[in-house]
């Protein structure tokens, strides 16, 4: 489950991210066993970021990019199946976060 979940994470990196972009996996241990998956692409709507991982939601500007809306909401439900939980949020230099912590 994990596997598909982090499959999903970098998919969406790497659809909804500038062509050419650079996707950057990030693990540490401290304070806690946190994994980061970042892309250089626009961020996150700041309107959207808490709802996002709801089931079939899916954001603005995806253009004709095909998706179902179920990415997110997967990735969630594997995080909080494995006593964790997913956080969304922007870089500082604006690309989009996503980062499971258990």
């Amino acid at each position: 489950m994990l596997q598909n979940a982090m499959r999903n994470l970098i998919d969406n990196a790497l659809k909804y991210a500038p062509d050419e972009t650079v996707v950057t996996v990030k693990v540490s241990g401290a304070p806690r066993l946190a994994v980061s998956v970042m892309d250089e692409g626009p961020g996150f709507a700041a309107d959207e970021v808490q709802t996002l991982s709801g089931r079939f939601v899916r954001g603005k500007g995806i253009d004709n990019k095909v998706g179902s809306g179920l990415g997110l909401t997967i990735a969630q439900e594997v995080a909080v199946a494995h006593g964790g939980e997913m956080n969304l949020s922007n870089t500082p230099e604006g690309g989009a976060c996503v980062t499971f912590y258990f």
